[in-house]
């Protein structure tokens, strides 16, 4: 579950999902799918999707360094370029 979990997250994670979207596609608690997700990779479910989101960030930046904040949040699956500056600063 954990494999097919990280490549969900790596797929749709700029979608805009959460932690619950992806314990339902396996047809399960968010809390069990975190816990086993977190003792195997060591981050939790929102971690890795926030991961792979300024990853994805980073990667579009790279290809238009001019894109605007607010593009750049909704391209990446932010609710709004706060949450884009607030996850990117931790």
């Amino acid at each position: 579950r954990v494999a097919m979990a990280l490549e969900f997250i790596r797929v749709h994670a700029c979608e805009g999902i959460s932690s619950a979207d992806v314990a339902a596609q396996f047809d399960c608690s968010r809390r069990f799918l975190d816990r086993v997700f977190a003792r195997v990779t060591g981050r939790t479910l929102l971690a890795e999707i926030q991961r792979v989101q300024v990853e994805t960030v980073r990667q579009v930046l790279r290809q238009s360094p001019a894109m605007k904040q607010y593009a750049l949040a909704d391209a990446c699956g932010f609710a709004s370029p706060e949450d884009l500056r607030r996850v990117s600063r931790a």
